[in-house]
């Protein structure tokens, strides 16, 4: 099905100022997969024991953990700003109240897609230029004028959470089933990775709340996180387990915390690296930080941690009653950049990364 193209274009230059927006439940359910959706989701996800922390020892980082600085912000200039991707060719996809927004890499406006009713939850850019975009169930796909090209068959009950596209195949992962769909990038369904089967030692994904993502690293790998077990799983295109890394802990800042982290992952590649693999970026929710590990899963550092997110936290704390946490979303440019979108405060924050850490000078000034 083709669509008239709804690709429009701007100036919109980035800016610092922050605007503050309450996102809560209501917006991510009926937004992002609708009321059965969610309904079914809640019926047959795990229930985790009601536990409370103590955060606030937790909020102040150590400089000398501190890996990467911040180089730049923008406002994609939603009122509920939701995900964010980047492109192989550089540019920034950001989605949000009924749109998607194509920033270039320093944060100004190219162009914008209707999406009709809602905003996705997840996007992925193919290097063909195609978007790929979760609605709730389904899965749309855009050519790279904006004109939508397909719609593919919704999946009922289904919640998707997180989308990687490849030369050969698009990785969708289903929070609600807890499995990672594997799609021809016709829409034809290939394979269910992820279910329990003791004969693949696979114990299964434990996924307590609507966060459940999928990436595919330059090793041909795939790296799905099991924010349950506080884990970051490997997995095949086949749906081979290999060797999971991570760890809940509340003092060893290589640990995740709270019910279910990491909350968002994000492959970090380099020419200069072993394979072009130079590691992961992680996001986690509740005690918001940014930590960076190495190609084996070994922690590296923050690039950012939760002082740099006080404002978030103040406003996701002050939700209403019954309304979950907001993560912050997370992606990885071509250019090395590592891009935050802060849905709660409404801007994009632009992270450089160096391998071996921050330089001394940069350490002092932080």
């Amino acid at each position: 099905m083709t669509e008239p193209p709804t690709t429009t274009s701007a100036s919109d230059g980035p800016g610092t100022a922050k605007v503050a927006i309450a996102i809560g439940i209501g917006t991510a359910i009926a937004i992002g997969m609708g009321a059965g959706a969610y309904a079914v989701w809640q019926a047959s996800r795990p229930k985790p024991a009601n536990v409370s922390y103590d955060l606030a020892p937790l909020r102040r980082t150590d400089p000398a953990l501190i890996v990467g600085r911040q180089v730049s912000t923008f406002r994609p200039g939603f009122e509920h700003a939701r995900c964010i991707a980047a492109a192989p060719d550089g540019n920034v996809y950001v989605s949000g109240d009924l749109a998607i927004r194509r920033f270039d890499a320093e944060g100004r406006k190219l162009s914008e897609i209707s999406t009709d009713d809602e905003a996705p939850g997840a996007i992925a850019v193919g290097a063909d230029g195609k978007i790929y975009a979760t609605f709730g169930a389904k899965v749309c796909v855009y050519d790279p004028a904006g004109r939508r090209i397909a719609i593919w068959p919704e999946r009922q009950g289904a919640m998707l959470t997180s989308i990687a596209a490849t030369d050969d195949d698009i990785f969708v992962a289903n929070a609600s089933g807890r499995v990672v769909l594997r799609y021809s990038r016709d829409g034809k369904l290939k394979k269910v990775i992820g279910e329990k089967d003791e004969a693949r030692n696979s114990p299964g994904f434990l996924v307590p709340s609507p966060y459940f993502e999928v990436a595919m690293a330059p090793d041909g790998l795939l790296r799905v996180t099991n924010p349950g077990r506080h884990q970051v799983e490997t997995c095949s295109a086949e749906g081979d387990r290999g060797t999971p890394w991570g760890h809940f802990s509340m003092i060893d800042p290589a640990g995740f915390v709270g019910c279910c982290n990491p909350a968002n992952l994000a492959v970090l590649t380099s020419p200069q690296s072993p394979g072009g693999l130079a590691g992961f970026v992680t996001a986690e929710k509740g005690l918001s930080r940014i930590k960076v590990f190495d190609p084996d899963g070994k922690f590296v550092g923050y690039l950012a941690g939760p002082d740099t997110f006080a404002r978030h936290d103040d406003l996701v704390g002050a939700r209403p009653s019954g309304q979950p946490f907001m993560a912050l979303d997370i992606a990885t440019g071509t250019n090395g950049q590592i891009y935050v979108l802060d849905g709660a405060v409404g801007e994009v924050q632009v992270f450089e990364w160096k391998a071996g850490g921050a330089t001394d000078d940069e350490a002092k000034t932080k």
